[in-house]
């Protein structure tokens, strides 16, 4: 009886002490930005404006112009959207026809999007699926 006390007293110390690092806490900050992170404009603007730096066209269906902002990130879905100028654009949406005249990088997050650029060739980070990165054609 008493080997099958010190047993059980035992198993139940070293379950306390096991479960006593389980306790709920923030991980610390991360150096590298997930992909949210990265592509997350400002709060999403039914016009496009580029407010602080960042336009976020959101509304679905719609036309968008955007001359010239540092990061466009378009959530909107079947959206067609006009890039001026930007330092990054990202497409969280789905299925929108978008031009870029200048950017040096375009992440794509959603799904079957169509990105047409000037110039030079933007590095795509593709984190979505069956987007497409092509050159502009004049016609």
């Amino acid at each position: 009886m008493r080997t099958t006390t010190l047993t059980a007293l035992a198993v139940c110390t070293l379950a306390a002490i096991g479960l006593s690092g389980c306790t709920a806490s923030s991980p610390a900050p991360s150096a590298t930005p997930s992909a949210s992170a990265t592509t997350a404009g400002g709060v999403p603007d039914p016009t496009g404006a580029c407010t602080d730096g960042q336009s976020t066209p959101a509304v679905d269906g719609r036309e968008y112009s955007v001359t010239s902002c540092d990061l466009v990130d378009v959530v909107a879905s079947k959206a067609t959207v006009e890039v001026g100028s930007t330092k990054q654009l990202s497409v969280e949406g789905h299925d929108n026809t978008i031009t870029v005249h200048e950017t040096p990088k375009v992440t794509t997050v959603g799904h079957g999007n169509v990105v047409y650029y000037t110039g030079d060739e933007p590095v795509l980070e593709e984190l979505g699926s069956d987007n497409v990165l092509r050159p502009a054609t004049d016609d």
